[in-house]
This record gives C-alpha cells, structure tokens and sequence, in this order.
C-alpha cells in the first residue's frame, strides 16, 4: 500500500495547516518506522509503550527529595525518589540534571522507575565547578502531574 493511501482520509483536514502536508505525512512514516528501534525492555516489542503512553490514560506523580552536598572535586548526589499513582507495569525513565551557570544544564541520570515504586539514589560526580542546583525532568520529558 503506498503512502498516499494510508493518508487520504486525513488529507482535508491537513490542507489547511502551515506544515505542508508531504512534511507530515513523511514524519508520521519515519515515526512509524522508528517503533521497532526504540525498545527499551530488550525483548523487541514497542507493546508496553503504546499501552501506556498512547493507549493508557496514566500519569505519574513523582516526589522528590534529594539533597546536593560538596564531595572532595564534585558533589554527592542523595535521597529518594517515588514514583506515584500508577500500575505495577508502569515504565519511565526519569532524567536529573545539573544546572551550573545560568541556563547550563547537564543530564547525569536516567533513574529507571517500575510501578509505585521509590528509588534511593546515592551518587558522587566530579563536576568543574560547584552546579548551582539540581533538577528532575527539566524539560517535561516524562509527562507527569505536578
């Protein structure tokens, strides 16, 4: 089946976005495309990712309570993590970042979190310089409830 036909049902309401709809229609292909690819519980299947990031209706919580602590050439990294309010299966990967100077960030975590589950977190980083703060999620990468 050729690309044409997969979208001719969407094509009237896609004439009248800016983004012309070739554009669209070859990211929505690519996207499609890159499922098998992204598998992230090693077994080949994309299943629990559209179970619950498309398909599911859950959106975690997360509570945070971690402190940053001078270390010799870097800081200490420690506290908790939780991850609430969703099913024993759910799946995130939770991103901690470093802020040093203004607008500066560097990712030096990716805390894997199963279920309504909490993880401890203990880590010492040699940084450069003192980071101002530390952050979770920065940038929304994992959808959760404030």
């Amino acid at each position: 089946m050729q690309r044409s036909q997969y979208l001719a049902p969407a094509r009237p309401a896609l004439r009248g976005f800016v983004l012309a709809e070739s554009v669209l229609a070859d990211s929505l292909l690519a996207a499609a495309g890159a499922v098998p690819a992204m598998n992230a519980t090693g077994d080949g299947k994309m299943d629990w990712f559209f179970r619950q990031w498309v398909y599911g209706t859950e959106v975690p919580r997360y509570v945070v309570d971690l402190k940053m602590e001078p270390d010799g050439e870097g800081v200490r990294v420690r506290g908790t993590i939780s991850q609430q309010e969703v099913s024993a299966g759910f799946r995130a990967l939770l991103p901690l970042y470093l802020e040093f100077d203004k607008g500066q960030f560097v990712r030096f975590a990716l805390v894997p979190m199963i279920g309504a589950t909490t993880v401890p977190i203990e880590r010492v980083l040699k940084t450069p310089k003192k980071p101002r703060r530390l952050l979770v999620n920065l940038r929304s990468e994992v959808l959760a409830r404030d």
